[in-house]
């Protein structure tokens, strides 16, 4: 999640998303205001990006090929992707609600992402 100052676009604070998170908005500064939240998380080494606005999955950097998979808390198959090059999105819209993992693996690496639908 980022928020931004409207009225200083230049200054903005990312916020790792968790479903522990939360924003308390109390008497300290009544002037201050959200007014816009986007919800992005991406992998720990920075490979892959969720946007929940988007409903995508977008490989970041990788130099090679990924093959894409995504499961469910419970482990079950949910969406194969053969193959997701760098700059390409994978939509999960079709997915239900809920926690799901997503597993990509090229020749070198394998890449790990949770999200949160």
């Amino acid at each position: 999640m980022t928020l931004t100052n409207s009225a200083d676009p230049t200054v903005s604070h990312e916020l790792p998303y968790s479903q522990f998170n939360r924003i308390l908005v109390g008497q300290a500064e009544p002037t201050a205001s959200i007014t816009e939240i986007t919800e992005s998380h991406t992998s720990p080494d920075g490979c892959l990006l969720y946007d929940k606005a988007a409903q995508t999955i977008t490989a970041l950097h990788s130099a090679e090929p990924l093959s894409v998979s995504v499961y469910n808390a419970a482990g079950a198959l949910l969406l194969v992707k053969g193959t997701l090059r760098q700059g390409e999105t994978l939509s999960v819209s079709p997915l239900p609600q809920g926690l799901n993992i997503v597993v990509a693996t090229g020749s070198t690496a394998t890449h790990t992402l949770k999200f949160i639908k």
